[in-house]
């Protein structure tokens, strides 16, 4: 959950307990597996963006990612995430100029939560540890992505993040940089180079043009 405004609630445990009421700042994230529950006490008024990604969407971005080790999302609570604030209110402009939300989008911006989500809230797992509390075993709060497929080459990983690249210059109105960091880029002159050995064009260039 992405929160627009500043808001005060408390978290209900499966078992019916509450947690102690915390403050949840513009800005800031909500992560939690909702097999263990996501209901809240509100203490205020709630503006926010709920995002619900199924296991098997995160496992498949999972699969395109470079890292070859497990994966898990950590849970987080109240952390600040420009990004995803950035990628909420680009959605939310989109939404008021349209009467519906075209599926397509939703399954841009969901692949996009996804992979950012992967890149900056997930911790490697090892393999069989005993228990080590980042294996997930431990963690109820954890998403666990079980990875296969070996490292993809080089070229490849390039190619499949312009694919993805495409999709957020098509969909959204995020500055090139957001889409570059969203898609794994390490800047954005980085990006507008592979994107250019790939297309022939600029990003910008790209999302110009009236057809594609």
């Amino acid at each position: 959950m992405l929160y627009l405004d500043d808001a005060e609630h408390a978290d209900i445990k499966v078992n019916g307990e509450r947690s102690a009421v915390r403050r949840y700042v513009r800005g800031s994230i909500c992560l939690v597996d909702l097999r263990q529950g996501a209901s809240i006490a509100l203490h205020s008024d709630l503006s926010a963006l709920a995002f619900v990604l199924p296991k098997t969407l995160i496992a498949e971005v999972a699969a395109l990612s470079p890292t070859v080790k497990p994966q898990r999302l950590v849970c987080r609570r109240g952390e600040v995430d420009s990004i995803l604030c950035s990628l909420g209110l680009a959605l939310l402009a989109l939404f008021e100029r349209m009467d519906s939300s075209p599926p397509e989008l939703l399954q841009h911006v969901a692949v996009a939560v996804c992979a950012h989500l992967l890149h900056h809230h997930s911790a490697e797992m090892e393999g069989d540890d005993g228990g080590n509390p980042f294996d997930g075993s431990n963690d109820p709060t954890a998403f666990h992505i079980r990875q296969e497929a070996t490292r993809a080459p080089h070229q490849l990983q390039m190619r499949r993040r312009v694919v993805q690249a495409k999709q957020l210059l098509r969909a959204s109105s995020l500055p090139l940089g957001s889409i570059a960091f969203l898609c794994g880029f390490s800047s954005l002159s980085h990006f507008t180079t592979v994107f250019l050995g790939e297309t022939g064009t600029t990003p910008q260039a790209w999302r110009s043009a009236p057809l594609h």
